[in-house]
């Protein structure tokens, strides 16, 4: 009787601190984030695709949360909430990656009348960001915010707002991208290893609206940044770029600005091919315009390098060397008034 009622008081015991247990295990499996943390350096570590909790408690309070992703890749961002009928109520949420200095790369102000998505943000491996939190008249009340990401190397690193940060591709491989901003700019660059032509496409989601726009400009660099193309994508239409004659050993930089296109996801494709030689045909793309009599021209006052078999293709007067009298030659062809052999 004693040895029973010994084994039934250990059961009881132990069902009691298994209870208790309970809620203690449950709330550590819940993040939240850490009252405090309104700082960079207070920033509460949130892993990624994890879920946290937090509220601000007050019109000057700010939550500040931080990752580092091990390789590239593009996160999407979430602040799930209750939904509340005041329509001017909002959260802030602010994107920045931190070099040496805290730059935002996104800002998107989601409201609490409604559950809006964020776009797309590219990442880059090692690097650390920041996810800063404010709001107006949201006090109180909780938000849920998750951070999940995608490993891709085919999607382009924000921060790259500059020649020396451009992201490097590769020919005919795709890379998808977006501006978050009036003032955010892409760069890409490649180097091609022989002489030739490129084409660019810049593929969109068509939407019904006239005045919208990526541009974007091509440009060389020798001993400068020099702009060899340009133009302007409407997300109303699909269009093509013409063919851009490169040289091999040269670097060269795509820029993409835009006009009301924030958001808008871009897919961008440069693809190398090779042509065959044309007398005159300064940009290789396989007939005689005005375009190779302004390269002939710029070549002979000493604003374009012309070498290689380029200086062949423009040399149509046979001198060795390019000068007004080529341009000129070659500008008669475009026009029909002259045969190039």
């Amino acid at each position: 009787m004693k040895h029973f009622f010994f084994r039934t008081l250990c059961m009881m015991l132990t069902l009691a601190l298994l209870t208790c247990a309970l809620p203690a295990f449950a709330a550590a499996a819940t993040l939240t984030e850490s009252e405090g943390n309104g700082s960079y350096q207070d920033a509460n570590p949130i892993g990624l695709n994890d879920t946290i909790k937090g509220t601000l408690s007050a019109s000057y309070d700010y939550d500040y949360f931080k990752f580092r992703p091990d390789t590239n890749g593009y996160i999407t961002i979430k602040l799930g909430h209750d939904t509340a009928s005041d329509a001017w109520k909002f959260w802030r949420v602010t994107v920045y990656r931190y070099t040496t200095t805290y730059d935002e790369i996104y800002r998107k102000d989601i409201y609490a009348s409604k559950n809006e998505s964020m776009s797309k943000i590219g990442v880059a491996g090692g690097s650390l960001y920041y996810i800063y939190i404010a709001g107006e008249s949201v006090e109180g009340m909780e938000y849920r915010l998750s951070v999940n990401f995608t490993e891709t190397p085919y999607w382009e690193h924000e921060g790259n707002g500059g020649y020396p940060e451009a992201n490097p591709i590769t020919f005919g491989q795709t890379y998808g991208g977006s501006l978050h901003a009036s003032y955010d700019y892409d760069y890409f660059k490649f180097k091609p290893e022989k002489n030739g032509y490129i084409t660019i496409n810049l593929g969109h989601n068509t939407i019904n609206d006239a005045w919208k726009f990526w541009r974007v400009t091509v440009y060389r660099y020798t001993t400068s940044y020099n702009e060899i193309y340009r133009k302007d994508i409407y997300v109303s239409k699909n269009e093509s770029m013409e063919k851009i004659g490169v040289t091999g050993g040269s670097v060269y930089y795509v820029h993409i600005a835009g006009e009301g296109v924030e958001d808008i996801e871009y897919r961008l494709t440069v693809s190398f091919s090779t042509a065959d030689t044309r007398l005159g045909d300064l940009n290789r793309d396989g007939k005689i315009t005005a375009a190779d009599a302004r390269l002939a021209l710029r070549g002979a006052v000493g604003l374009e390098q012309i070498t290689g078999d380029f200086l062949t293709i423009g040399d149509v007067n046979a001198d060795k060397k390019i000068t007004a009298a080529d341009a000129r030659k070659i500008l008669r062809a475009a026009v029909g008034l002259e045969t190039l052999s």
